[in-house]
């Protein structure tokens, strides 16, 4: 069965912080770990991505958060709620935004795009953020190509 991890404390500290000065390859697939990602996706990205998720779980930076089945089972449906206004809540966050747009790059480049993506962790401000997104799309054309780029692009301009 695949098996999905998250980030342990010890792992969350070195992606804000650096301070265990992981190895590059060590430190991208941790960024690639966010608790939906199973081992297969994740290994199947990387050459070696085993030995490094080994690595990771043995030094305590991820932990196994849950096994998926292989055939899930549906939640129960929930009673029908009565009808309410709805009233919208906050536009969505700007780290909600740069949580989303960092996994889609990842998704796309992994380690290729390590340093891009590193950039785009240490805007402090969505400002800076959209500063840096031009460079990441024009990393993206040229390491994906056109299609990719215009994706990215899409995803961007639905924030």
């Amino acid at each position: 069965m695949p098996t999905i991890y998250r980030k342990t404390a010890k792992g969350l500290a070195e992606i804000e912080t650096r301070v265990y000065r992981l190895s590059p390859r060590l430190r991208s697939v941790l960024i690639m770990i966010d608790g939906k990602r199973t081992d297969a996706e994740i290994v199947q990205m990387l050459p070696q991505g085993a030995e490094v998720l080994a690595a990771l779980l043995q030094d305590d930076f991820i932990a196994e958060f849950t096994r998926v089945s292989a055939a899930p089972t549906p939640a129960p449906t929930p009673p029908p709620a009565p009808e309410r206004t709805v009233i919208r809540g906050p536009q969505p966050s700007f780290e909600a935004m740069r949580r989303d747009l960092l996994r889609a790059f990842n998704d796309r480049l992994g380690p290729a795009g390590e340093g891009m993506a590193l950039r785009l962790e240490k805007a402090r401000n969505e400002t800076e953020f959209r500063a840096l997104l031009p460079a990441a799309v024009q990393l993206m054309a040229t390491l994906q190509g056109r299609e990719a780029a215009e994706a990215f692009t899409a995803r961007i301009n639905a924030w």
